[in-house]
């Protein structure tokens, strides 16, 4: 299984939109703003096995609407179902499972 890895960007004062399509089927888009990844969303052409690498380096990251699930530096490993849209984005807490 192919991991999706969103490379390490720099972009100082500007922000900018990123779309992609990665290995899987899978269409990233997401947004990043003086040089931080703002949120991601990835959507599942076909679903099965997504293994994404966090682009948050120091704080976990949580899928959209539900509790902090991926740690900083890590990868998360999830079953998809075709159609499905997945939004992550940075955890407000520092510690992972809040």
């Amino acid at each position: 299984m192919k991991s999706v890895k969103l490379l390490p960007l720099i972009f100082s004062q500007v922000g900018v939109s990123l779309l992609a399509m990665a290995c899987g089927d899978f269409a990233i888009s997401g947004r990043l703003e003086g040089g931080r990844v703002m949120w991601i969303t990835v959507r599942c052409i076909h679903g099965g096995n997504l293994r994404l690498i966090s682009p948050w380096d120091n704080r976990p990251a949580k899928l959209a609407g539900h509790r902090a699930l991926l740690r900083p530096r890590r990868s998360i490993k999830m079953q998809t179902k075709p159609g499905q849209v997945l939004t992550f984005e940075p955890s407000t807490n520092k510690g992972v499972g809040n």
